[in-house]
């Protein structure tokens, strides 16, 4: 028979037992409300001040009163005057804004004459939320203006005397699975590569042969880096076959260049690499491991982007998130793969990961050397 008071005592064991584990039990109280405040703090805000870019060919007053319209809106925010169309192309390729809004030319001539002049709209389909956001804004804006000329004119009502013509690339049905396939394809190396390099040390350690190979002629340098061999080639690995069914089975486009693709997801994987080293390092065993990874990983979800677009974040989790290597890694996977991205468009990203993985890794070789000396 069962007897509750035996059942009582294991489980009050238990709770001491996490009780006196500090880093487990910190773990479990403060790990998940950290999470919580993050994502709601994200996601209680409202899509606002995207960047967009007006192109007026036209420079009427009628022109320029249509552009303070869309500026004046929540969800836009007016950062670029554009000179041309092919820079609104390179824009729009680059992320430097997510909207362009090209006015023609005799747009104020076309109104007083009564005829409909195209305004046109092209909207970056990567971000779904952020690009069907946007097309809504600019449409409602644009009509509404054309509603208010008319009303002015004969003191009723009618249809805009306006034509849009939106056009979003990347994504022309702003299908979902364009934006989650390709960042949850940079989530699983992420993943990978944090799991499989923060478990090298730990579970030698755990086993005890941690003291065995550090009495064999193995140098530290040597050490460390035959530890991180199979944590750069186990998720590369990874990545290509996740790769081949992203593009084969669910077909996802990859417009991009391959080999730049696959260059920026080392560079990527080398520069995660010295955040599961400095948690190998620190660990006593792989529990600790594990529980570190996924606190780190709570966090760079948070910061990524994949959950909640970084523009509608808070100013200081912005700033923050500049630090994570994973959001640089989402905006260079669904560049090469949905627009074709360039290096050069894609420069700030790189550098960004060049930087962070050179910091990392320099401290990641200066505390592991220390620890195991």
């Amino acid at each position: 028979m069962l007897t509750l008071t035996r059942i009582l005592n294991l489980a009050t064991k238990d709770f001491i037992q996490i009780v006196r584990d500090r880093l487990l039990a910190s773990f479990i109280v403060l790990g998940s409300t950290f999470q919580l405040v993050l994502l709601a703090l994200a996601t209680s805000r409202e899509v606002a001040d995207l960047p967009m870019g007006i192109l007026d060919l036209d420079k009427s007053q009628q022109s320029r009163a249509l552009v303070t319209a869309l500026d004046n809106t929540k969800e836009l925010y007016w950062s670029q005057v554009l000179a041309s169309m092919e820079q609104a192309d390179d824009l729009l390729d680059s992320g430097g804004i997510t909207i362009a809004v090209i006015i023609p030319q005799g747009f104020a001539s076309d109104l007083a004459a009564g005829r409909r002049p195209q305004v046109q709209i092209l909207a970056d389909g990567t971000n779904v939320w952020g690009g069907s956001t946007v097309v809504s804004a600019a449409e409602g804006v644009i009509a509404h203006f054309g509603q208010a000329l008319v009303l002015e004119r004969t003191g009723h009502s009618a249809p805009a005397p306006l034509e849009l013509r939106p056009k979003v690339r990347f994504n022309e049905d702003l299908s979902g699975k364009y934006f989650a396939i390709p960042a949850e394809l940079g989530l699983i190396v992420y993943m990978v590569t944090l799991l499989v390099s923060a478990a090298g040390i730990a579970r030698e350690r755990e086993l005890g042969t941690l003291e065995q190979l550090m009495v064999t002629p193995l140098r530290r340098v040597e050490l460390i880096v035959g530890k991180a061999i199979p944590a750069v080639v186990i998720p590369f690995v990874d990545f290509l076959m996740m790769l081949a069914i992203t593009v084969g089975v669910f077909h996802i486009p990859l417009r991009g260049s391959l080999f730049l693709l696959m260059a920026l997801t080392l560079l990527f994987i080398v520069a995660e690499l010295g955040f599961g080293l400095v948690i190998s390092a620190i660990s006593a065993n792989q529990q600790q491991t594990f529980l570190f990874v996924f606190l780190l990983g709570i966090l760079d979800m948070a910061f990524s982007g994949y959950l909640v677009a970084v523009e509608n974040m808070p100013p200081v989790l912005r700033f923050a998130s500049n630090f994570s290597p994973i959001r640089h890694y989402l905006i260079i996977v669904r560049g090469v793969m949905l627009k074709g991205a360039t290096l050069r468009d894609l420069l700030p990203q790189t550098l960004a990961l060049v930087a962070l993985g050179a910091g990392i890794l320099t401290l990641t070789f200066r505390s592991l050397r220390k620890r195991l000396d």
